[in-house]
């Protein structure tokens, strides 16, 4: 009999750290895989803590492509779009903030001599940065279909917002092609004010408050997580858990938006084991044919 193979990838959302502050979905999935089917699995964990689309991408593709093993399934966390820019949207945004924004909006030459504001580079920057990031999934998702490997992937946090999106022609198609995917997974979830802004969003005397504020009109007192239909991971958990409960250290601190360990369970047992079960099952009718 063949093995279930397993590769999972991701960032920091599905590192399968023994030692980190939270036990996660991907070592829940491995121990749920080893007590299921024993020695006749074999899950390959890759997620890094940081890693962006691009690292995800190349690691799922290094994985196939040089190893002889041949992957049942594939499940993937896409991480955040501004990745580009920095190991974390706080980096990276901060890095554009303290370039651009803090410079009195001054205007900026290109290569062909036209003048446009910090505003506007952060405009066309935001939009190049969502289209690389989403051509990186839709090629991953045709790699595997080609293949013929089955995958489900999913956001560790919301990246899809509409009003972002339904300004750029070319990204309403390629978030077309992710909608359309079965494979790929949006939780929807309903507003929700949280408890009072994260503290390390409040770095560097306010200046990350007055970027957030500027680039996405988040409010600094109360964390509003606005309803939509293209939540992801995080959605997922604080949609099913009470405040408090989701972060990794429990309860109410606001210094680590990473789930915790309950939060990774919730994921895990509502979203994961089903799938699994449903994936194990198909496996072992085919090993009987054979």
């Amino acid at each position: 009999m063949s093995k279930f193979n397993v590769l999972i990838a991701g960032c920091s959302f599905s590192d399968a750290y023994r030692d980190a502050p939270w036990y996660s979905w991907s070592l829940l999935a491995e121990d749920y895989l080893k007590e299921k089917l024993g020695n006749s699995c074999k899950v390959t964990q890759t997620a890094k803590s940081s890693a962006g689309q691009t690292k995800i991408a190349d690691i799922i593709f290094s994985k196939i492509l040089t190893n002889d093993i041949k992957y049942d399934l594939v499940l993937i966390q896409w991480s955040a779009f501004s990745r580009v820019f920095g190991k974390t949207e706080r980096e990276a945004l901060f890095n554009m903030y303290t370039h651009f924004i803090d410079k009195d909006d001054r205007y900026l030459i290109n290569l062909y001599g036209t003048e446009y504001t910090a505003g506007d580079f952060l405009d066309f920057v935001e939009d190049d940065i969502i289209k690389q990031s989403l051509m990186k999934i839709l090629l991953t998702k045709y790699f595997l279909n080609d293949k013929k490997i089955d995958y489900k992937m999913w956001f560790g946090w919301q990246q899809i917002y509409p009003e972002q999106i339904n300004q750029n022609k070319v990204l309403i198609k390629l978030l077309d092609e992710l909608i359309n995917d079965e494979n790929f997974m949006f939780f929807k979830h309903e507003d929700k004010y949280d408890y009072e802004l994260p503290n390390y969003l409040k770095c560097g005397k306010g200046t990350y408050q007055s970027t957030l504020k500027k680039m996405f009109n988040i409010p600094t007192k109360d964390f509003f997580w606005p309803g939509s239909e293209f939540g992801g991971m995080t959605e997922y958990i604080r949609e099913n858990l009470e405040t408090g409960k989701y972060n990794r250290a429990e309860p109410n601190v606001t210094d680590d938006q990473h789930p915790s360990s309950l939060g990774h369970k919730t994921f895990f047992e509502g979203v994961i084991k089903p799938m699994l079960d449903e994936k194990i099952k198909v496996w072992k009718e085919s090993q009987t044919i054979i």
